[in-house]
């Protein structure tokens, strides 16, 4: 995922399909200027890794974790080692998030990356994703044969991987080989922000199910 941060060229809108049959969803952008607005100060205070100005946008009960931790504020802060702001892996996480574009999930809520609320519900998401731009189909586990350019291309997982390899199969019918790390899933981190009295607030930032 570290390979998106220069990008965010959205402008696709919705689930697209080409004439060939494949599937794809790059980043959309559907939450609207306000919310394009706060973002654009969230990102600014991510880039100055200012713990206590992106504390003022957490909620007092955030949920961040599936497992024995939180929720709540403090407990974010303590997770993410918040006090070290120099050496948290927050800021990479969550701007790698919000440069994936951005989805309402009601009238007062919205959630990054936009893929979270429009991956088809009819793929498993722990078995589907999302090739991320760089990612090119192989017919093997390896560069020794063409590859095929496959970004943002929905794809789901078949059997055999390893080796710094996985094996997909994408809607087209075709199947083969992507590098390990290249796919982006419905159940990574992602951020869920709600409106509340004016201001957004950032109440979910979590991965998994």
């Amino acid at each position: 995922m570290k390979r998106l941060l220069p990008l965010l060229a959205v402008g696709l809108l919705g689930l697209l399909a080409s004439s060939a049959g494949a599937q794809t969803l790059p980043p959309v952008d559907e939450c609207g200027e306000d919310f394009a607005a706060f973002r654009g100060q969230l990102l600014d205070i991510l880039a100055r890794r200012d713990a206590a100005a992106l504390l003022e946008h957490v909620d007092a009960g955030i949920e961040f974790s599936f497992g024995g931790l939180g929720p709540g504020r403090d407990a974010f802060a303590e997770s993410w080692g918040m006090d070290e702001p120099h050496t948290s892996g927050l800021w990479t996480e969550l701007g790698q998030v919000l440069l994936l574009g951005c989805a309402p999930l009601g009238a007062e809520e919205v959630a990054a990356p936009a893929l979270f609320a429009r991956f088809p519900a009819e793929i498993d998401p722990f078995t589907g994703g999302v090739a991320e731009p760089g990612a090119w189909l192989y017919p093997g586990p390896g560069f020794e044969a063409e590859g095929a350019d496959i970004a943002w291309q929905i794809v789901t997982e078949s059997d055999g991987e390893g080796n710094g390899w996985r094996r997909v199969r994408l809607a087209d019918g075709r199947s083969g080989y992507i590098e390990e790390g290249l796919l982006l899933t419905p159940v990574g981190y992602r951020a869920i922000f709600s409106r509340r009295e004016g201001r957004w607030t950032l109440v979910a930032f979590i991965a998994g199910d």
